[in-house]
């Protein structure tokens, strides 16, 4: 007597066989060296996660997902000031330095219909970003409205006591910086706003500014920008 046993033919055995090496592999690569890379965007991410303030991507709610759209808000105005005036009409955006430079930017339309689930600032270095030296630590502000064209120390916009927001950036790193600004969007899509100011303020110890691509960017998706999630 013998039991009966499936016979597979020498083909069907290598596939299996090549399939299960393939999945051992991949899954030892994933949990070992072969890290995922940081997102630049939702864009960037697999079907169902977005691009979160972490840099990485994350699972969306199952139940929320499938209501969910990705919206990106670019700046409609900005400037810069610092202790040797103000600066605008360039494509570079530098934050901190000897002289304290501070972005001004204000990002609108909100979106009128649905509502905020995420707001996430995001910024991009410029071509010609240094790495700091020591940690970086910045800071974003929700402003009053201003006109970017007359920005100057005289007439700087009043912002929050507090900060909306912090982000940091290690010694020697190049990478996107996200600025968690849920609440404020909310707030001001709440109050019906269609714009949101903020300014961006360094709060460490780096003698040379941070550089970062202005809204004059020729590359479309290094300019500064706000990146929704709305349900």
């Amino acid at each position: 007597m013998f039991s009966p046993v499936p016979c597979f033919g020498k083909g069907r055995f290598f596939l299996i066989a090549a399939a299960a090496w393939a999945l051992g592999f991949w899954g030892s690569w994933a949990a070992g060296c072969g890290a995922p890379a940081p997102c630049s965007s939702s864009s960037f991410c697999p079907e169902g996660t977005v691009c979160a303030a972490t840099g990485a991507c994350t699972p969306l709610d199952p139940a929320a997902g499938r209501f969910t759209r990705a919206v990106w808000v670019v700046a409609q105005d900005w400037g810069g000031i610092g202790a040797a005036g103000t600066s605008r009409d360039t494509d570079l955006l530098p934050i901190g330095g000897d002289d304290g430079q501070i972005a001004y930017l204000t990002f609108g339309p909100i979106p009128d219909t649905g509502r905020v689930e995420k707001a996430v600032l995001v910024l991009w270095p410029h071509v010609t970003w240094d790495p700091p030296g020591v940690l970086a630590r910045l800071a974003a502000y929700r402003t009053e409205s201003f006109e970017g064209p007359i920005l100057g120390r005289r007439n700087a916009p009043r912002r929050s006591r507090l900060p909306v927001s912090e982000a940091g950036i290690a010694p020697g790193a190049t990478r996107l910086l996200h600025f968690d600004v849920t609440e404020p969007v909310i707030e001001a899509q709440r109050t019906g706003s269609t714009e949101i100011s903020l300014a961006i303020v360094s709060r460490g110890d780096e003698a040379a500014a941070l550089r970062f691509a202005s809204p004059r960017s020729l590359a479309f998706g290094r300019r500064p920008r706000l990146e929704l999630t709305v349900r």
